[in-house]
């Protein structure tokens, strides 16, 4: 265009492009674009084969029915009479999965099972000889327990739902390892409640036998024999119920094939970021050349 007061020529830019001369710049820059996705799919091809292989090992649980009769008279009763029984009105259920997630818990099991170094130290898991791998001089490093409990949780997941069913997995190199963590996990917070209750009906039970002695009135001692006897029945289901806050109905399994790297997917992930890479570089070029 001509300017009618100088003469002189000028340009219009027009920084909008259009599909077909999108699609056409992409083709006179095909080189730039087959390099680029080339380049980020071999990294992420790389990338995604050095990773080991992880496996899940999932159960299906459901909470046992508890009976709230005795424990909602007792802590009635101890709250009427002034007295504090350390009752709790929380869901059991909910409690146990809460303590499963704590560091006190994690303790214990890690202590009991020898769980940290197969946690901290594996690196993978070599499937011929039925043997995990390990960092070079795991055995001389020592192994923070808060630090390996943040680990457990990363590969330990629990998802409750309203209806009292419980879906839990865990993660691991070894299938063989996941489901034999999983299957003690479930015993023993099985076993810390049942044990806690126990202990809580026997204190109960001593608490309310002294009751007894202090009083002479007839009612009071009724409903305080009563009382024992519902905290008795409690010490007697601890001690003949395995499943006593948690009943298995899918029982922890040895996965057969892994649920971890999800190879086609990071080589997906590669390609797009290539190919975005490249189309950023023609495009801003693009406009960096034609603005000058």
């Amino acid at each position: 265009m001509i300017n009618q007061k100088t003469g002189e020529r000028s340009f219009e830019v027009n920084s909008e492009l259009t599909l077909s001369e999108l699609f056409d710049l992409i083709v006179r820059n095909k080189l730039t674009v087959l390099i680029s996705v080339s380049f980020f799919s071999i990294a992420s091809l790389v990338y995604a084969f050095s990773l080991e292989d992880v496996y899940k090992s999932e159960a299906i649980l459901a909470s046992v029915p508890e009976d709230r009769s005795s424990n909602s008279q007792l802590y009635d009763l101890s709250e009427f009479a002034g007295f504090n029984l350390g009752s709790s009105k929380l869901n059991k259920s909910d409690q146990a999965l809460e303590i499963l997630k704590s560091l006190d818990f994690f303790e214990a099991f890690a202590t009991k099972y020898d769980v940290l170094v197969p946690l901290m130290a594996a690196t993978g898991w070599n499937k011929e000889k039925n043997e995990l791998v390990f960092t070079k001089n795991f055995e001389k490093k020592i192994y923070s327990t808060q630090e390996a409990h943040k680990v457990f949780l990363n590969k330990l997941n629990i998802s409750p739902d309203s209806k009292g069913i419980i879906k839990i997995s865990l993660e691991h190199f070894s299938p063989f390892v996941a489901q034999n963590w999983l299957e003690r996990l479930i015993f023993e917070i099985n076993s810390t409640i049942k044990e806690e209750d126990k202990y809580k009906a026997e204190q109960s039970i001593s608490f309310l036998r002294e009751e007894i002695s202090k009083t002479d009135f007839i009612g009071i001692k009724s409903a305080l024999n009563n009382l024992i006897e519902k905290q008795i029945e409690t010490v007697m289901l601890a001690n003949t119920t395995p499943d006593y806050v948690f009943t298995t109905l899918s029982k922890p399994f040895s996965p057969e094939k892994k649920y971890l790297p999800n190879r086609l997917l990071i080589l997906s992930m590669g390609f797009i970021f290539g190919f975005s890479i490249s189309f950023l570089y023609i495009f801003l070029r693009f406009h960096l050349v034609k603005f000058k």
